[in-house]
């Protein structure tokens, strides 16, 4: 009960991912529900996507379904919301785990499929959570040249990061 006097908001961000904040992030970011594009799959078609595409699944998103990849490693809410999206996901894992079935990425899977069905109100930009090692970055393609161009975008060893990686803010 503290917690939900004390607090208004829950961001839940998972530093395991590799991601890496690159500049100051805000109170900018908040409202009731937010959720971030995966940038491996910002320029993919939704028919591309990785969603659940089992139809038993309770995850299961269709094809024709869905706006973006939303990444499970950056979205937030209200404290006093955080309820309805723990219980809404956790009740579908039950349904699935009585059915034998695991959903593709248990984690996003069950926020890609909250956030379809409850829309967020807030969709972050690609410049708050950036990691150029998820095919995030846009290949320019320049003539003359075997590889593509990243503009906006450094490329860097997997292991190896620093700032000069950021995306500028403006850049996507």
């Amino acid at each position: 009960q503290r917690f939900l006097c004390d607090v208004e908001d829950l961001v839940c961000v998972d530093v395991d991912a590799g991601m890496k904040f690159w500049d100051h992030v805000g109170m900018e970011i908040l409202s009731p529900l937010f959720g971030t594009p995966h940038p491996g799959f910002y320029w993919a078609a939704p028919e591309d996507f990785s969603y659940e595409r089992w139809p038993q699944s309770q995850t299961h998103i269709p094809r024709d379904q869905g706006n973006f990849q939303y990444m499970g490693a950056f979205f937030g809410e209200l404290v006093v919301e955080v309820p309805r999206l723990t219980s809404a996901c956790y009740q579908v894992m039950v349904v699935s785990w009585a059915k034998g079935i695991e959903a593709v990425w248990p984690g996003e899977s069950h926020l890609n499929r909250y956030l379809l069905d409850h829309g967020p109100t807030k969709l972050l930009s690609l410049e708050d959570l950036w990691d150029p090692r998820l095919l995030g970055c846009p290949p320019h393609h320049s003539p003359g040249h075997e590889e593509p161009e990243i503009h906006g975008c450094a490329q860097e060893s997997p292991g190896h990061q620093n700032s000069s990686s950021a995306v500028p803010r403006g850049a996507v």
